[in-house]
């Protein structure tokens, strides 16, 4: 739609639709408070209901079903997003994502942590292991990603290593019966 006109209350829309449509002003207030909108801005909608003599708009929601559409297309596509870790919750984090997805604890590292502390406020890539637009919910995972990252790191220092080679790497583990060094 485009912006026709910017009341005290709200912000009518054309939507080339028989009548204009209304978004409320408070839902155009960005998050530093500022209101930037003006007349011939163009933005997405989503129609809500018809009220007298026009329809009721909300970018909010308009907003949320494209990121939805976008987490869609990033898990049938097995692709990884963005995200940063805002905090902890029972079993796991909430992570940013463009909206609030659950990362359990399993899926933080490839290793349990004790100290999720150490990943508040930073920024990852996840996959997107499960999710569900009716409930709006997501699942992601950064163990995943990692696993795999780890694996062709692991194919790659096999393809070098030949017999007889010498090599750099670093002890892990020292046993009875040898020790379990790690060549990367």
């Amino acid at each position: 739609g485009t912006v026709v006109e910017v009341g005290d209350l709200g912000v009518t829309v054309d939507i080339g639709h028989e009548c204009a449509g209304v978004i409320a002003r408070d839902e155009l207030i960005g998050p530093l408070g500022t209101f930037d909108t003006e007349v011939g801005h163009q933005f997405d909608v989503y129609v809500q209901r018809e009220i007298a003599g026009g329809v009721e708009l909300s970018k909010e929601m308009a907003d949320r079903l494209k990121l939805w559409d976008q987490v869609a297309a990033a898990a049938k596509a097995g692709a990884p997003v963005d995200g940063t870790i805002l905090g902890r919750i029972k079993g796991g984090l909430v992570v940013d994502i463009g909206l609030k997805a659950f990362l359990p604890g399993s899926q933080v590292d490839v290793r349990p942590t004790r100290n999720v502390e150490q990943f508040f406020g930073k920024s990852y890539r996840f996959k997107i292991i499960r999710f569900d637009r009716k409930r709006g919910n997501a699942v992601v995972s950064r163990r995943e990603l990692l696993d795999a990252e780890r694996a062709g790191m692991k194919e790659e220092t096999l393809e070098k290593l030949e017999v007889g080679a010498t090599v750099s790497g670093v002890v892990k583990n020292l046993t009875d019966f040898g020790c379990f060094v790690d060549l990367g």
